[in-house]
């Protein structure tokens, strides 16, 4: 199997199934915290588009020197940071503006439990929305992204301990947060 900067040289030299490959290999992670980030699934998807065309793009300058998901990540944490900045001047922020999208009907999805997984992924975001921008940044990246924590700090130019931190930190509050919504078993 080919390490991420293998095939970054490779799509460089003009192969295309390298890119293929990377894609396959992070864009469900890399959709995961954009869909973190900005709370809309579409947008998320064209924003998923944009991280990999500037993959595409940037493909003959890329260098490795440092490890390709965090420069990935970089990236998409760029581009969705625009995308809420856009968003923020242009748009009258609504009470439905918070929902996310946690799954999509099927023959064999219960409404209800449809309903439920809604009202918990809105729940969760919302509470998300409550940490501190590090804190939330670091734990989408560590939890829904699967990040590790060098990974983080470099995404974030951050020494690997304060990625620690950040996270340590952001899970103790969102349990704080989340305590009275969820039930005794």
């Amino acid at each position: 199997m080919d390490t991420d900067d293998r095939l970054m040289q490779a799509l460089a030299e003009g192969d295309p199934t390298a890119f293929d490959e990377l894609y396959g290999r992070h864009s469900r992670a890399v959709f995961g915290f954009l869909i973190s980030r900005v709370g809309d699934y579409h947008a998320a998807e064209d924003l998923l588009q944009a991280v990999f065309l500037r993959v595409l793009r940037e493909r003959k300058r890329y260098r490795g020197s440092g490890r390709f998901t965090s420069w990935l990540f970089t990236i998409a944490r760029n581009l969705a940071l625009d995308h809420l900045r856009r968003r923020c001047r242009s748009l009258e922020v609504t009470a439905d503006d918070d929902l996310v999208i946690s799954g999509r009907p099927g023959p064999d999805r219960d409404p209800r439990e449809l309903a439920a997984a809604a009202e918990d992924a809105a729940a969760v975001h919302r509470a998300l929305e409550l940490l501190p921008e590090p804190q939330r940044e670091a734990l989408i990246l560590r939890r829904f992204s699967g990040l590790s924590f060098a990974e983080i700090a470099e995404v974030q130019g951050q020494s690997v301990s304060s990625a620690k931190m950040r996270v340590f930190r952001g899970m103790a509050k969102l349990r704080e947060i989340l305590a009275p919504h969820v039930e005794e078993v």
